[in-house]
């Protein structure tokens, strides 16, 4: 990201979770995203627990609470988590907004 391009900014309050999107967002079976993958060294070979935290832009009502990882309470588009003994994780998330900023 070039310096003239806001965030997405580290923070240290990101939520222990894996349902990274607002309930309300994730009750509609067409917003749902499940992603999973392993994390790897760079000899492909499974790194187990290893802290995940993915961020991602959120819906489009949502355009002022991009960056934030809560707004009223409410979780917002970030969340952490360890990959598993096999180097394994998984979350569920809504499709992303376009991020035309970049």
């Amino acid at each position: 990201t070039t310096s003239d391009v806001e965030g997405p900014f580290y923070t240290n309050v990101t939520p222990w979770m894996d349902r990274i999107a607002p309930e309300d967002q994730l009750q509609v079976s067409s917003n749902r995203l499940w992603v999973e993958g392993t994390v790897m060294d760079r000899n492909c070979q499974a790194l187990p627990n290893i802290l995940v935290e993915p961020w991602y832009a959120g819906m489009p009502d949502d355009k002022g609470n991009l960056y934030s990882p809560t707004v009223g309470g409410d979780k917002r588009y970030r969340g952490r988590f360890y990959s598993n003994e096999n180097g394994e994780y998984s979350y569920l998330q809504t499709f992303p907004e376009v991020y035309s900023a970049r």
